[in-house]
């Protein structure tokens, strides 16, 4: 090897292409589930076939549903913005909706979409207890987080 010219070596990984799967469990509960690297066209996909699927299931009532972020590895501005539409769509035809990733930037993405869809019965959590927890309850997102707070500190101290 000449060290005039030295051999400069990378990795080029792939992106994995995003996914997504629509799954009814029984007729009161929808779990869509994204993947890999979400891009604007697979949104645009998913945004349809959620709309078709609230659609077909309109006479069976207002649904929960329970998005789970954790396979996802990336997620492009622009799909971000189909999301907030899908946030927007579910805010007007679910119960309520959770959103669970362990990356905390999955969470951000899920605040982000909540957010500027602004849709006070979606929350974004760490867990699918807490999804379960949070699609179960009938409180507001304040109250909420408020009880867990109090749950938190009294486990910790063992004391009221």
């Amino acid at each position: 090897m000449d060290p005039r010219h030295p051999t400069i070596t990378f990795t080029l990984r792939m992106p994995t292409s995003g996914t997504y799967s629509i799954v009814w469990e029984g007729t009161d509960r929808v779990v869509v589930r994204l993947s890999g690297e979400f891009e604007v066209d697979v949104a645009e996909r998913l945004e349809r076939e959620f709309q078709a699927a609230l659609d077909a299931s309109a006479s069976t009532g207002r649904p929960a549903l329970l998005i789970d972020l954790s396979g996802l590895e990336a997620c492009s501005i622009f799909a971000r913005s189909v999301l907030k539409r899908v946030q927007e769509t579910a805010g007007a035809r679910v119960k309520r909706t959770a959103y669970f990733a362990d990356a905390s930037w999955a969470r951000g993405l899920a605040q982000w979409v909540i957010h500027l869809a602004e849709d006070d019965q979606a929350k974004s959590v760490a867990t699918r207890k807490d999804a379960e927890d949070w699609l179960a309850s009938q409180e507001g997102r304040l109250a909420y987080n408020d009880r867990r707070m109090n749950q938190t500190a009294v486990d910790a101290t063992g004391k009221r």
